[in-house]
């Protein structure tokens, strides 16, 4: 799990890293939702329905999506693990 994190640390480096910050405006699905955060997509979708996570958008009539931004700021809200 802990290389999963480091991956996801050196991307988010590699996309603010970008002048105009414009891959952070993009919409982004559910595997992706998945991969960034570690929850499952059972677990994504219930913490949509608590209000404990983002909304998403939708983007067709069958298709949601979420802003970076908005997940970015959910991570950062996130405590941090203890050490083990």
């Amino acid at each position: 799990m802990r290389s999963s994190w480091l991956q996801v640390e050196l991307w988010i480096r590699a996309v603010t890293a970008d002048d105009d910050n414009k891959l952070l405006d993009r919409i982004v699905g559910l595997a992706e939702v998945v991969k960034l955060t570690g929850l499952s997509e059972a677990t994504v979708w219930r913490e949509v329905r608590a209000g404990r996570f983002p909304q998403p958008l939708m983007i067709s009539p069958r298709r949601r999506g979420w802003r970076l931004t908005d997940l970015l700021a959910w991570l950062g809200t996130r405590p941090t693990a203890p050490p083990q």
